[in-house]
């Protein structure tokens, strides 16, 4: 299953990246049987996962029926990158990176550069 493949990738990605201001927020849209199965993934993991939100369906939307489909969103609250499928390591790493060595903006607390 590509979401959970997906979760263990970011549950041992996170802690490396969260002292630049890298953040998951996993979003569930598939429904309650859905919400059932990740539910105990869910519990599991170290980032919030919001199960069953409609709201954030219509706003994020699935790209091509592809599960899971992926946001990355900048500091400025930008999307920069949307595409369906799980991310393998470097391609996370080729998307995170040069995000989280850009500048905070002037409203928000600065995180230390990646490396």
């Amino acid at each position: 299953m590509p979401c959970r493949a997906e979760f263990i990738l970011f549950e041992q990605y996170t802690p490396l990246r969260a002292k630049y201001g890298f953040t998951v927020i996993a979003i569930e849209t598939g429904g309650a049987e859905a919400n059932k199965a990740m539910r105990e993934v869910a519990n599991m993991v170290h980032f919030p996962v919001v199960l069953g939100d409609r709201a954030h369906a219509d706003a994020y939307p699935i790209i091509d029926n592809g599960v899971p489909t992926n946001y990355v969103i900048d500091r400025a609250g930008v999307v920069r990158y949307a595409k369906a499928g799980a991310f393998e390591l470097d391609e996370l790493e080729k998307v995170i990176v040069p995000l989280l060595n850009q500048p905070a903006p002037a409203d928000a607390p600065a995180a230390a550069p990646a490396r």
